[in-house]
């Protein structure tokens, strides 16, 4: 049984399902919780993102605030797609 899996050409350790583990059902539940609370904040950033009339007459400041918003919707979106990867190899094994 693998214990790694490939997102995005890097591999992630999942867990390995043995009897004296945690159970797999526990472990589907917490990282789809824990994947829940991603969205959630992926949402709630989104809302906060840069707009135009906080920066008037600085359009290169307003441009700088728009890559950086977005470069953390990217990094939430990466811990996303890990968490779903680590659910499949632990739902996929049941």
């Amino acid at each position: 049984m693998a214990t790694t899996t490939q997102e995005a050409g890097e591999t992630i350790q999942v867990p390995f399902i043995n009897l004296n583990g945690t159970s797999r059902n526990s472990l589907l539940e917490e990282n789809l919780k824990a994947r829940q609370a991603i969205t959630d904040a992926h949402e709630a950033l989104s809302e906060a993102g840069p707009h135009p009339r906080d920066y008037q007459g600085r359009d290169r400041e307003f441009q700088t605030a728009r890559r950086q918003h977005l470069a953390r919707l990217e990094k939430l979106d990466g811990v996303g797609k890990e968490l779903d990867a680590i659910a499949e190899h632990i739902g996929a094994r049941g």
